[in-house]
């Protein structure tokens, strides 16, 4: 076969000789070499081959593609200058058939929709339309039969985050998307299995990002929001409201404000970065009651004291409270200890000032378009194995090991959503988090060149597979990992600056990381490769400021 020998698609259709059901062969004028092409039902193009330079060869290809078409596990999606295309592979991985290029991932869905993640439709060509009205109705759930919203709430089967999911006494099967608060957003339909029912909850997670999938709706002077699928089929619905501004308000996604996931409605705004939590000693007063000031009838204290003399009594021990809370402030800050390192890494260490608790940044100017950075890392990395809490890779090193293991977390992914989603992270955040922090350190240095100093916040993160305090020390190996990449940056550049780089950092372990994630150390297809805990091996630099000296 000849590699990328396409046709367009057009070339394939009209073609009569037919070796096979639903296969039709030919020969190209042009370059006489031997096509195959198979169709759907109602004949439509649905895969094409490569050309052939012998009708022997073409007819073991058509021999490959009837054998391999009913394995899912030969289906993949792959994109290609922006366009996708659905293509089939023999067991050696070879691909011996292409689909004609689809403008999106949801268009290419909606004509396969056996390859859905998570789908357990059957593989199927036939597009006639009594078929194609069927799918449309979405057979598997009945239609319209959304309980009252209050039969929605109080339930703690929780698949994935924002959602929970029962069934109810007609032995129908249910799920809720909720909001921060626990309250139900969204409603589905009952579905008659818990498969099919698990399949509209992919469904959710995977489209209530989207903007454009989110629609303001009115029947019988009620209000719906509701929520489609990408072949506009309606999956999930609000409670119902009368009030059409005040449903809104609860939706900002409708309104132009930026996507965001149904399951963090109705705030829909960005989070501010939490302020890290002094560890120091803290004088707190009792509480006065507000009666206690306020209320002019104050019953007189037991021994008879003028209730007038109560207030006064409180005034004088606020102040009291308040001259020894400013005293305290004239004393030496309390300064955290630094465990001390290796002997191989003191002599970088000791230069940069690490504030092991959870310290508030100091004072100053944020960095200029600073946005936060995600670093992420591979599992029990740098250095598995250990108790240590610092390292003498960088993070660089850390990253280049990473990105070799791409096709290994892809090999290990079960469909091929599964995979295109694991391949974009890598490509996309694990690249981008490491582009990143070359810009931010780009600025760093230029502002430790015009006499600032720099203070950096970070936050570690690891996946649950581990123990908490184990993860903890592995979360600070990955932030040491940055200090390093600092002191490296350009051939060690920064090291006569390193004295002037303060880097408060909050290290977390599993008790921080997503809920619903798997820490069995033997199921490594979930717990390592899978795309939910691979996000959760990071470090995020949330704040960079600068202060003038």
């Amino acid at each position: 076969m000849q590699i990328d020998s396409y046709l367009p698609c057009d070339s394939y259709s009209g073609h009569s000789e037919s070796p096979a059901e639903d296969f039709r062969i030919f020969q190209n004028s042009e370059n006489s070499q031997h096509y195959f092409t198979m169709l759907s039902k109602s004949g439509k193009v649905v895969f094409r081959s490569e050309g052939y330079p012998t009708t022997a060869a073409r007819d073991n290809g058509v021999a490959s593609v009837q054998k391999n078409r009913e394995l899912r596990e030969r289906y993949s999606v792959v994109e290609d200058e922006g366009k996708f295309y659905l293509i089939l592979k023999a067991g050696n991985h070879q691909e011996i058939a292409r689909s004609c290029p689809y403008n999106s991932m949801d268009e290419l869905n909606g004509l396969y929709p056996f390859m859905v993640a998570g789908s357990v439709a059957a593989i199927s060509f036939d597009d006639t339309p009594a078929v194609a009205a069927i799918a449309e109705a979405d057979s598997d759930r009945e239609v319209d039969n959304y309980l009252p919203c209050e039969a929605y709430a109080g339930h703690t089967d929780s698949p994935a985050e924002g959602i929970r999911t029962f069934q109810n006494g007609d032995g129908e099967y249910y799920f809720s998307v909720l909001n921060t608060n626990g309250d139900v957003m969204f409603r589905s339909e009952g579905y008659p299995t818990k498969g099919a029912r698990d399949n509209g909850v992919a469904s959710v997670v995977k489209n209530r990002d989207i903007k454009e999938r989110y629609a303001e709706i009115e029947e019988d002077g009620v209000h719906y929001v509701i929520l489609k699928a990408g072949n506009h089929q309606e999956i999930a619905r609000s409670c119902p409201s009368k009030d059409k501004a005040g449903l809104m308000g609860l939706f900002p996604i409708l309104g132009g404000l930026g996507l965001a996931a149904a399951a963090a409605i109705p705030a829909m705004a960005i989070p501010a970065v939490e302020a890290p939590v002094v560890e120091v000693p803290k004088v707190v007063p009792p509480v006065v009651p507000p009666s206690a000031m306020a209320e002019p009838e104050i019953e007189a204290a037991a021994g008879g004291l003028p209730k007038w003399l109560l207030p006064l009594l409180g005034v004088l021990f606020l102040v009291g409270v308040l001259l020894g809370l400013m005293r305290s402030c004239k004393k030496e800050p309390v300064t955290a200890e630094v465990p001390q390192v290796a002997d191989t890494m003191k002599a970088t260490m000791d230069t940069v000032k690490v504030a092991e608790t959870t310290v508030p940044p100091a004072a100053g100017i944020q960095m200029d378009g600073f946005a936060p950075v995600v670093l992420y890392f591979e599992n029990d990395q740098p250095n598995k194995n250990t108790q240590a809490v610092t390292t003498t890779s960088t993070y660089t090193q850390t990253f280049e090991k990473y990105m070799r293991l791409k096709s290994k977390f892809s090999a290990e992914q079960d469909t091929p959503d599964a995979k295109t989603a694991i391949e974009g992270f890598f490509e996309n955040d694990v690249k981008k988090g490491h582009e990143d922090l070359k810009d931010i350190t780009a600025k760093i240095a230029e502002a430790l060149k015009e006499g600032n100093k720099v203070n950096v916040t970070v936050k570690g993160f690891a996946s649950p597979l581990a123990k908490n305090d184990y993860n903890i020390n592995l979360t600070k190996r990955r932030i040491s990992s940055i200090q390093n990449y600092l002191e490296s940056y350009e051939g060690g550049m920064l090291k006569k600056y390193m004295d002037k780089i303060s880097i408060t950092q909050q290290a977390n372990g599993e008790d921080s990381s997503a809920s619903g994630l798997s820490d069995d150390e033997k199921n490594t297809k979930l717990s390592i490769y899978d795309l939910g805990p691979s996000k959760e091996r990071r470090v995020e630099i949330v704040d960079v400021r600068f202060v003038k000296e």
